[in-house]
């Protein structure tokens, strides 16, 4: 919103699909907490406001070349 004394962070993750909900959202708390951890200036000199996404790719879509 343009306020000086507001922040916003946001990760974007994108995993293949097939992993357990339980898995997903665990890795999303983590995540969420090594931001917060990742900008502490940003958390005591503002109102700082984390999220995070995760998105799953169709492995029929994901295309990778090694070496």
């Amino acid at each position: 919103d343009g306020a000086p004394d507001r922040a916003f962070v946001h990760l974007t993750v994108s995993v293949l699909a097939g992993r357990e909900a339980r898995v997903l959202r665990e890795t999303g708390d983590a995540l969420l907490a090594v931001l917060r951890d990742s900008f502490p200036r940003a958390r005591s000199e503002r109102r700082c406001d984390f999220t995070v996404e995760l998105r799953e790719m169709r492995p029929e879509l994901y295309f990778k070349s090694a070496g």
